[in-house]
């Protein structure tokens, strides 16, 4: 972790963010979402520039996609591209909002809360955390889920 570690330059978050969603508004401010990655960045111990972009999608736009990328032609809450440039650390993240929705409602959170907990999953995976085991996947969803209570008491939010 790189709480309290002045050998890092803090991280630095070049953002895109893309709402591919006709029917519905933005549902995370731009700001707030690049304070999730900074935030989430430091806690694992990275600094420096980072570049992330994300578009929240449809359940239609991620299943060609997941199909695409896969060979699943179903829909899914998030894919993952981690840039396979070392100069440039980051990737892109795709977010469904449609299967993101019925997460949140299985869940019995909000959607705001749901998409900042898939940023975080993205962000894992293009830091190199995998969820191809139960126990990996367990491992992953407990730390999204430090990150994000780590970050609502740092930001207040």
């Amino acid at each position: 972790m790189n709480a309290g570690r002045s050998d890092l330059p803090a991280p630095a978050v070049d953002l895109t963010v893309d709402w591919q969603l006709a029917d519905r508004r933005a549902l995370l401010a731009e700001g707030e979402i690049s304070d999730l990655l900074r935030h989430a960045l430091e806690r694992e111990g990275q600094g420096g520039a980072w570049e992330i972009a994300i578009r929240f999608v449809n359940d239609a736009e991620i299943a060609r996609a997941h199909e695409m990328y896969l060979g699943d032609p179903s829909p899914t809450d998030i894919m993952t591209f981690p840039y396979d440039d070392d100069d440039v650390p980051g990737g892109d993240i795709l977010i469904s909002v449609d299967t993101a929705d019925a997460n949140a409602m299985e869940h019995g959170w909000v959607l705001d809360e749901e998409l900042r907990f898939l940023v975080l999953h993205g962000l894992l995976h293009i830091l190199g955390w995998e969820d191809h085991t139960p126990d990996a996947r367990a491992r992953m969803l407990e730390r999204q889920g430090q990150l994000l209570a780590e970050w609502h008491v740092a930001s207040g939010r």
